[in-house]
């Protein structure tokens, strides 16, 4: 008899810290629960809402004594049809497919007032019986976020737009006058007025042909900006613009003494289909860059290697002062000039910018490495 009082009291003492356990379990869950950032609503296949969690109550402002509603009539995206009848009616998304999905969607608080929010409802089986947790967090302040970021973007898209539509009317009106002033200084270049009077002249030419040069550069880049750049591509030799591209420069190196090398054996025969104008374009303002900002008695190389079958790689290297690994992206950013105080040369630091265009148009790259106080290479890879 007194071991079985003993087996009694035993029973009792575990069924006891069993209940106490189990008690703290569910008070650990409910705290849990309760203290989450993301609103947690349980509710039948009915829509009869089981539990609310304090986060769920305040995103859809609901108070304590308030009576709750049917978790369709704080989300109106989820329907719950009786049959296929009424599914095909549903005028939100059927329960069984909002399960395991995120959805966005717009919610109904409890004054009538509207929340952006996003749910996603999970199934459970509780003795037998399917009831369902939906998982919501308030995401009215991202979407304000998104939507000011979109409107930024389309005013800034805006802006580029009217700055690419006034750079090109301003270029267009600016070369109206200019070919007439560069024009009669060609006629009067014609006659021999004595010095200096034909120096001045010469001067003339040269300061119209240099602002000429500018004002195409900037109609280039609003042309590019506003995607408006049409090619016309040719069956051309490489080699053939290379040499004309060097007639050009030629004399602006030897004024600096500086001696350019060229190998285009391997272009003897190449042809390719490219733009020959703006091909000439991209390799004139390396050269021509290559030469500005060498040093004097400096070199320039031009080489030409076949990277792949289907390609041809034009390197222009010069001896100059040579870019900072951290400044080799800047390059490329239109109207920033590195140093530019620190060089005596004129531009506009927009030509690299209209060389990245142009090669990307024709399906190519163009890269850069360099090394301060080395010089600098430029490739141009194209496609044959």
């Amino acid at each position: 008899m007194t071991c079985q009082n003993d087996l009694q009291a035993v029973n009792k003492s575990d069924i006891d810290d069993y209940a106490r356990e189990r008690e703290k379990s569910l008070q650990r869950l409910a705290a849990i629960i309760n203290n989450s950032v993301a609103g947690i609503i349980s509710f039948d296949r009915q829509g009869r809402i089981k539990t609310i969690n304090n986060a769920a109550r305040e995103i859809f402002n609901i108070p304590l004594e308030a009576e709750l509603r049917r978790i369709h009539e704080y989300i109106p995206q989820i329907c719950f049809p009786a049959n296929e009848t009424a599914r095909k009616m549903c005028t939100g998304i059927p329960l069984e497919e909002t399960l395991g999905e995120r959805t966005e969607g717009s919610a109904l608080c409890e004054q009538g007032n509207q929340v952006m929010i996003e749910f996603s409802i999970s199934r459970i089986n509780i003795d037998g019986e399917d009831e369902f947790t939906a998982i919501i967090n308030d995401i009215s302040e991202r979407k304000i976020a998104e939507a000011d970021l979109i409107e930024a973007r389309y005013i800034a898209e805006e802006a580029s737009r009217a700055k690419s539509e006034f750079l090109s009317n301003m270029s267009h009106e600016l070369r109206t006058p200019l070919n007439a002033v560069l024009g009669f200084s060609q006629l009067l270049e014609m006659n021999d007025f004595g010095m200096p009077h034909n120096q001045n002249i010469k001067e003339i030419l040269n300061a119209g042909r240099h602002l000429l040069s500018l004002i195409n550069q900037v109609l280039d880049l609003s042309r590019i900006e506003a995607e408006k750049l049409d090619l016309d591509y040719q069956d051309v030799s490489p080699a053939m613009i290379i040499v004309e591209t060097l007639s050009l420069i030629q004399n602006t190196a030897d004024e600096k003494q500086i001696t350019i090398e060229c190998d285009l054996n391997d272009l003897s025969d190449q042809i390719i289909n490219t733009d020959p104008v703006r091909l000439k374009q991209i390799i004139l303002n390396l050269l021509s860059n290559a030469v500005k900002y060498n040093k004097e008695q400096g070199k320039v190389s031009i080489k030409v290697e076949k990277p792949e079958v289907a390609k041809i790689s034009i390197h222009i290297e010069d001896t100059g002062r040579g870019i900072a690994a951290e400044h080799l992206e800047r390059i490329f950013h239109p109207f920033d000039r590195l140093d530019s105080q620190s060089y005596l040369v004129e531009g506009t630091g927009i030509g690299l910018t209209i060389c990245r265009h142009l090669v990307q148009i024709m399906g190519g790259t163009i890269d850069v490495t360099s090394k301060p106080g080395q010089g600098s290479c430029f490739a141009v890879t194209l496609p044959c």
